[in-house]
């Protein structure tokens, strides 16, 4: 069975003096919601998330960036 961390795992690994900076990249079909809102204020810590601008299957929130992508895009507009 897989378990998943909490948020407050995940924030207490940050916490580690060898850890400086961390880029979390999400390419998927949705965003990464929740790694926006666990890592906001962070200074440590940037996410990237590029998504399908039509599926949100909750509330939208602000990475560090974020890079819409239309519906129905192909290979070519995902990697230019």
């Amino acid at each position: 069975k897989y378990s998943a961390p909490d948020n407050q795992t995940q924030k207490n690994q940050l916490s580690t003096p060898a850890i400086r900076r961390i880029l979390i990249i999400d390419l998927d079909v949705h965003q990464g919601n929740g790694n926006a809102v666990l890592f906001q204020g962070e200074e440590r810590v940037k996410t990237f998330s590029m998504q399908c601008k039509a599926n949100y299957f909750s509330k939208k929130e602000q990475s560090d960036l974020d890079i819409e992508l239309p519906v129905g895009c192909r290979d070519e507009t995902y990697l230019s």
